[in-house]
């Protein structure tokens, strides 16, 4: 944990959302903008925690939401599936208490990768009318998004694009969009997004880290490095932009800083990382073979071998890794095998001195 995060934690407990038995609008509206703050931080399992309890302690349905929102995309991004499936069904029973609550049920089973329950629950949300909701056009845009059809798609996009520009977006919802967008060639659109992100929510880092990739594109790594160093220094959790700045710095030739902020920053990093496998097996391939360290090359291979693994699950090719894998193994051996010949050089070097020097003390 960041030093910053038990102290933003006794804050959280401390505001006036919890001393009011049924929270007004306004410190509901408050609450909210502290745990998208920590959002903004990446403290992913801080906001589902605080999120929870907030539903808990809330009366009324409207109230609640903003923050199902939240705890829905908290765990989407700590991976947590089956915490998604069991608070999409949750919702979807709930939804005789208010419809809205059908919409966000879409969204759970959407970032758990149920797209066909996901499918059902927006035809019944258009078969029942209940679609003027921005919850209802966030996750129709987003499941058109992630279509294989390019019509599909186009219409997801400007689905999306139109709601992120609505008077009731907020933070998260434009980090959706922007999540999915990134999956295909919409830069127009994104810079869009990335615009009104940057008006609306200054202390949002995606604008910054999108700033950094432009440079990575254009291998200007002094830029990228100081842009990224900034944003890991506010947001010490920020996945995306550690492994921006760990491409940076192995790109730049700065191997050991590499390797100083991967080993410093692999605990916010769940084991089937496919990104975290892959570059944790770059960077120490490197290392080896700058020093000779036959212990980097073992990581470095154990790396390549979950990246591998995780690339056949997932249905990524994988060519490549094996390769360079291949490669690493064979300069490995060859590690070894010299360091056994010298030795035994040395040894034969050393059994000749002994030699002589007996024949020497005869002869004296």
């Amino acid at each position: 944990m960041h030093p910053n995060e038990g102290n933003q934690s006794q804050q959280i407990l401390n505001h006036p959302f919890w001393k009011e038995n049924s929270p007004s609008r306004r410190s509901c509206k408050s609450f909210y903008v502290v745990l998208q703050k920590m959002a903004m931080q990446a403290q992913w399992a801080q906001v589902a925690n605080f999120a929870s309890q907030a539903i808990l302690h809330l009366n009324q349905n409207c109230d609640r939401l903003d923050f199902y929102h939240l705890w829905i995309c908290a765990l989407s991004e700590l991976d947590r599936r089956e915490d998604l499936l069991s608070l999409a069904n949750h919702l979807q029973k709930m939804n005789h208490e208010f419809s809205v609550y059908y919409s966000l049920a879409s969204l759970a089973y959407l970032f758990a990768g149920e797209k066909k329950n996901c499918k059902i629950l927006l035809q019944k949300q258009w078969e029942s009318k209940n679609i003027n909701n921005h919850f209802f056009k966030e996750v129709k845009g987003l499941f058109l998004l992630a279509s294989s059809k390019k019509e599909k798609r186009l219409k997801g996009l400007n689905t999306l694009v139109k709601n992120c520009f609505s008077e009731k977006i907020n933070y998260i919802q434009l980090r959706n969009a922007l999540k999915f967008m990134s999956k295909f060639s919409y830069e127009n659109a994104m810079a869009r997004i990335y615009n009104l992100m940057h008006e609306k929510f200054p202390e949002a880092h995606e604008p910054y880290i999108a700033s950094a990739l432009i440079a990575i594109q254009q291998k200007d790594w002094n830029e990228s490095i100081r842009i990224l160093r900034q944003v890991v220094t506010d947001s010490p959790g920020n996945t995306e932009a550690i492994l921006a700045l760990t491409h940076s710095f192995h790109n730049a030739k700065n191997i050991e800083m590499a390797l100083l902020l991967l080993e410093e920053k692999k605990h916010h990093f769940h084991d089937l990382d496919y990104d975290f496998h892959l570059l944790s097996a770059e960077v120490k391939d490197s290392a080896a073979r700058c020093s000779n360290n036959k212990n980097f090359c073992e990581n470095a291979i154990e790396h390549y071998d979950a990246a591998i693994s995780i690339a056949k699950f997932l249905k990524f090719p994988f060519e490549k890794m094996y390769l360079a894998k291949k490669r690493l193994e064979i300069f490995s051996r060859n590690l070894r095998d010299s360091a056994y010949n010298s030795k035994n050089i040395y040894s034969q070097y050393q059994n000749q001195n002994d030699l002589i020097s007996q024949k020497f003390k005869k002869v004296v």
